[in-house]
């Protein structure tokens, strides 16, 4: 792998991004089930469908992020998806506790909606934009980042999960700090643009 990659800003902006929306990925998707069997008291059933909807419109829906990155380009489509990811975790952090079931089920499939838009297109651009003899070493890059981010968005839900407080604080935290992720994401989508306007 050739690391001085890194030193691309324009894919260090789409890598960190990408790999980010791995980790609130794995993060919700493990707590949310837990979170509706002991603290909604859903069956195993309702836990487990809890993310079907959502997973199943992500994968329809990934085709058409292809042909709107092919038609549109990165921009537009990148801050949209962001902006969708991250006013579905406002909601549910800010409402975790008058949520049901039903409701986080609609807006697990709104934060998949824009979870997906801005990580496929994000993974694509960041690629796209690199010469051919770069590409191999960038989706090394980009495999490798997004394993260890999965297992990292797993290892910080657990243990905000395990508070001894509550699960449901522990949930509404995490959903807060998913929430300041897409912040931090909206920060480096503007500096890769300022980065390609020079």
């Amino acid at each position: 792998m050739n690391i001085r990659l890194l030193s691309n800003s324009k894919f260090l902006f789409l890598l960190l991004p990408v790999v980010l929306y791995m980790f609130a990925n794995l993060g919700i998707n493990l707590l949310l089930p837990n979170y509706s069997q002991k603290i909604l008291n859903t069956s195993s059933f309702w836990a487990g469908f809890s993310l079907l909807p959502g997973t199943l419109l992500g994968g329809i829906l990934n085709p058409y992020f292809g042909h709107l990155y092919d038609k549109h380009g990165d921009k537009t489509p990148l801050l949209v998806g962001n902006m969708i990811f991250g006013i579905s975790l406002l909601v549910m952090a800010y409402f975790t506790k008058n949520l049901g079931i039903i409701a986080f089920i609609l807006m697990y499939m709104i934060f998949t909606f824009g979870r997906n838009m801005a990580f496929s297109i994000g993974m694509t651009a960041s690629i796209d934009e690199l010469s051919r003899d770069k590409k191999t070493d960038a989706t090394a890059i980009l495999q490798s980042a997004q394993m260890f981010m999965g297992a990292l968005g797993t290892t910080v839900a657990a243990l905000y999960g395990a508070q001894k407080s509550d699960l449901a604080v522990g949930f509404q935290h995490f959903l807060w700090l998913l929430f300041f992720i897409s912040l931090v994401i909206f920060i480096m989508f503007f500096a890769r643009q300022k980065t390609g306007n020079k």
